[in-house]
């Protein structure tokens, strides 16, 4: 019922309700839980709504991949990033065919975040080695491959630049600047590097008519992600491998309020680089509207306060 509900009659509210009462009828079935995870996240429930949730039937699904990830994602949006890692290090992740998200983004985020606050309190050796266990692939994740990692060589050279090394500052930010993103499975899609790459290079000097021009065409990059795009077929990686070749309409949904969601945030990181904050602003705050969750983008909201 709860799936007929989501996917083809677009009464949300009652396919939640229907598989929330389907866990507390029987919480054994992983299914059920993979479930509401995709419902409440094309639902965008915010984060006191996903507490709410967690602190009623976490429980019950402790072991189920998707709840044990959303645990995670709260404490990443709520700032507890030693928690969010310490559950990162006993998550057991195991890559089945068709998986297309990749835990290990999660592992980035924690350690660049818990960086960038040991950096703030000028804490520098510390946020030294969060910024390189960002760049680590533990085994557990099973991910062998994630381009977000990039992103720690520009707050490597910030906190060396910080900290008063400048040779070490240099070689990181020559780094971000030549940092090439990998292919295959879990190297994910971030055009924000280009952000990262283009602030490196006026770090070191660069030309800052080609550094706002790199800043350009990430909004330019956004618009287009805005435009139409055939729907590809994704497969809910922890069902049951009977109910793994269902085409689950609400995951074309997703796919289509990621992509808005990221052409809000790469068009803000462009109008940021160009000094425009008040516009970065608008659309930061824009993708956390169609995501309450969007991490990113309140990470940058937040540096903009």
């Amino acid at each position: 019922m709860a799936y007929l509900q989501a996917n083809h009659l677009h009464r949300m509210p009652e396919a939640l309700k229907n598989i929330i009462k389907a866990i507390s009828l029987d919480a054994s079935e992983p299914r059920y839980f993979s479930e509401a995870q995709l419902y409440m996240s094309y639902a965008s429930l915010t984060p006191e709504q996903l507490s709410t949730f967690l602190a009623e039937y976490g429980e019950m699904g402790k072991d189920v991949t998707d709840i044990q990830l959303m645990r995670i994602k709260l404490n990443l949006y709520n700032g507890d990033y030693d928690t969010a890692i310490g559950l990162l290090e006993q998550l057991q992740y195991h890559i089945k065919e068709g998986a297309t998200f990749n835990p290990h983004v999660y592992w980035v985020d924690a350690h660049l975040q818990k960086g960038r606050a040991l950096m703030d309190r000028a804490e520098y050796a510390g946020a030294e080695q969060a910024f390189l266990r960002a760049m680590e692939f533990p085994v557990n994740l099973e991910a062998e491959r994630d381009s977000k990692t990039g992103i720690a060589h520009y707050y490597l050279g910030l906190n060396s630049k910080l900290a008063g090394n400048e040779e070490a500052a240099k070689e990181h930010f020559k780094a971000m600047v030549e940092y090439a993103p990998a292919s295959g499975w879990g190297a994910g899609d971030f055009p924000e590097l280009g952000y990262f790459k283009a602030l490196a290079s006026l770090e070191l000097g660069g030309d800052k008519t080609e550094a706002e021009k790199g800043f350009r065409e990430l909004i330019a990059e956004g618009e287009n992600r805005l435009g139409t795009v055939k729907d590809g077929r994704h497969i809910t990686v922890s069902v049951e491998e009977s109910h793994t070749a269902r085409k689950f309409l609400l995951e074309h949904e997703l796919g289509r309020k990621d992509r808005r969601v990221s052409s809000y945030y790469i068009q803000g990181l462009g109008c940021l680089g160009l000094g425009d904050r008040d516009k970065a602003r608008e659309y930061f705050t824009k993708a956390m509207e169609i995501d309450p969750m969007s991490i990113d983008a309140k990470y940058m909201l937040e540096s903009l306060s």
